[in-house]
């Protein structure tokens, strides 16, 4: 995600290469951050819980991009680094709950930030 960002105007060092890092950057460029994903908007920057369910750094972010179907939701058409799991960028994700897909857990959203 965070090259993605740098390709899109955001400041992001090219040092920066995890979810705790880019939390970082963008919190000191303004961002905020809101946890009700019932709130979300095309372009959001989300991120999952960790490994464990919660407590530590993130294991994933992705850009949120629509609902699968207005007024569901569970899951939401994002864009990611994942086109070798899903076969493209921009794929469904659960997005309430923890998932799994092709025998893999996906974790579930923890938070967004926007600017």
């Amino acid at each position: 995600m965070a090259e993605a960002l740098r390709q899109n105007g955001v400041v992001i060092p090219n040092a920066t290469c995890n979810t705790t890092g880019l939390i970082g950057q963008l919190k000191d460029q303004g961002w905020t951050r809101n946890s009700d994903y019932k709130k979300l908007r095309p372009g959001d920057i989300c991120f999952s819980m960790d490994n464990n369910h919660g407590n530590g750094a993130p294991a994933h972010t992705y850009a949120f991009m629509a609902w699968v179907s207005p007024d569901n939701y569970d899951y939401a058409m994002v864009c990611d680094n994942q086109a070798d799991r899903y076969g493209t960028v921009y794929h469904k994700r659960n997005i309430a709950k923890l998932d799994v897909h092709n025998g893999q857990e996906k974790e579930a959203f923890q938070f967004f930030m926007r600017k």
